[in-house]
């Protein structure tokens, strides 16, 4: 359709649409720095793009892979959403190791809102940002994601992803493109320890894909477009195991976990971020979580009752049923559960929900991961990771 001049909009098609930007930005913007796809990252300062790698974090950064073993099916599901009280966001991903070098995986992910408990404060699209009716009905959000990874010399990956999702009010798909490396420093001469430095870096939607909107205002037909954030993710990550002779032979007593990492938003200049985290894991079993992240947000002239920073203690629990090591690698199976019950991210200064005027609940994160540790395409196991 035809750019229509701001000119020659009447005012309170001005004021509309104003809305309509500014919701869609923040919606933009959520594509790098809203919900994650694991309960474990969510739990660690919100940050995965240095840990050890499986399907949990490829989506943060494809070579992660390089740490990959076997085959992999991982489920994840969390509700509420951030911004709306009554929403669903589902998550399915399956990884495989083709060769000693190289890994795929394919994810695909869901959210979407039940209409039928909504209030009018709530009737605002996330995929076009304004108050719809009920002959306007929300779409779900739908994304597919396909990565690959090349280990390209001992201790050093690239990874690569496409990421296609329907964007525009037509449905049309509009690819992003995502890449990634991964450096592993390895700290131990001992091989039956894991004493190690990740250095891990993503950069996403590199192509800076545009979203595009048509409008109806006051019977003026308008067409924009908006970019999505490139988004740029660096880590630093710090991995050791300890064996204190009370544990079986083939796992470790504790694990210690270390992580930090900065976001930026290269090309909107809407956020930046520093998240901190940690993990605690007993008899590789059990493990504890904590993190903080420190969001800087840029509230382009919005009113005062906007934040202009946001920062949240994060913390949540994993539970693993390592059959791999508990049988002597008679049954190569491992089966883990992530979980997370955290406060609601609060972006209004008092705290409250604007529509309710009340305080935000918890949303629930959890995530089931099953990995098969020899993988149908490759004859040998991959080397640890």
């Amino acid at each position: 359709m035809k750019e229509l001049p701001l000119r020659t909009i009447p005012l309170s098609g001005l004021l509309c649409w104003s809305l309509m930007t500014s919701a869609q930005t923040l919606t933009t913007d959520r594509e790098a720095f809203g919900r994650m796809q694991d309960a474990r990252g969510e739990a660690m300062g919100r940050a995965n793009a240095a840990l050890a790698g499986d399907t949990r974090n490829m989506f943060y950064n494809p070579a992660a892979l390089a740490d990959f073993e076997g085959m992999e099916v991982y489920a994840h599901q969390a509700s509420p959403w951030y911004v709306f009280e009554r929403s669903t966001f589902r998550h399915v991903a399956l990884a495989c190791r083709l060769s000693d070098r190289l890994s795929m995986g394919f994810a695909y992910d869901r959210s979407e809102i039940r209409s039928d408990l909504l209030t009018f404060g709530d009737m605002i699209d996330p995929n076009r940002g304004f108050i719809y009716t009920t002959n306007d009905p929300f779409k779900p959000r739908e994304r597919i994601s396909a990565l690959l990874c090349y280990r390209v010399a001992q201790g050093l990956s690239i990874g690569a992803a496409l990421i296609s999702q329907p964007l525009d009010d037509d449905g049309i798909e509009r690819p992003q493109g995502q890449i990634g490396v991964m450096k592993v420093i390895r700290l131990a001469q001992d091989s039956s320890r894991d004493h190690s430095i990740r250095l891990g870096g993503s950069l996403r939607n590199f192509a800076s894909t545009e979203q595009h909107f048509s409008y109806s205002v006051q019977g003026q037909e308008v067409s924009y477009s908006v970019p999505l954030p490139v988004q740029a993710s660096i880590g630093l990550s710090w991995r050791k195991e300890l064996r204190l002779g009370w544990s079986m032979k083939d796992l470790p007593s504790l694990t210690l976990v270390a992580q930090v990492q900065a976001d930026d938003d290269l090309t909107q200049r809407y956020r930046s971020a520093m998240r901190f985290g940690g993990e605690v894991v007993l008899l590789d079993m059990l493990a504890l979580r904590a993190g903080w992240y420190s969001e800087s947000v840029d509230d382009q002239g919005q009113p005062s009752y906007n934040k202009d920073h946001l920062s949240e203690l994060t913390y949540g629990l994993g539970i693993k049923l390592p059959l791999d090591g508990l049988t002597g690698h008679k049954w190569p199976l491992i089966i883990a559960l992530d979980y997370c019950s955290l406060p609601q991210a609060s972006y209004s200064v008092s705290g409250l929900d604007p529509f309710t005027d009340q305080g935000w609940d918890n949303f629930q994160s959890v995530g089931v991961r099953i990995n098969y540790r020899l993988s149908p395409l490759l004859k040998k196991s991959a080397g640890k990771g």
